[in-house]
């Protein structure tokens, strides 16, 4: 399952975490705070960071494979996120905030 959720990313130039703190600059986080988020969401997806980008969608690329989405840690993302960020629970529901972009400008950092 992980290595056919990975080859979406396979063609994706892995980037240093310097870089992804500019791409996703995160319009109140600090590059601490980005690189936690991305720390995260890599924990969760099995995606790893470097190869993570803003539009990223939740529904698609992040998307767990048909069948397992009981068994893929997407799901448990916005909990996550929330005890570590803090925040209401729509900061981090992932149908409003469907991009990593969008939900990352929308942390209460």
């Amino acid at each position: 399952m992980k290595r056919k959720k990975l080859q979406r990313f396979a063609d994706r130039r892995h980037l240093t975490d310097d870089e992804l703190v500019l791409t996703f600059d995160a319009e109140a986080g600090s590059p601490a705070s980005v690189i936690r988020f991305l720390e995260l969401v890599e924990f969760e997806t099995d995606v790893p960071r470097g190869r993570l980008r803003r539009g990223d969608r939740f529904a698609v690329e992040l998307a767990p494979k048909r069948g397992w989405e009981y068994d893929d840690g997407v799901a448990l993302l916005p909990e996550i996120l929330q005890r570590e960020f803090g925040g209401e629970a729509s900061d981090y529901d992932l149908v409003l905030h469907p991009t990593l972009g969008d939900l990352l400008d929308r942390l209460p950092f």
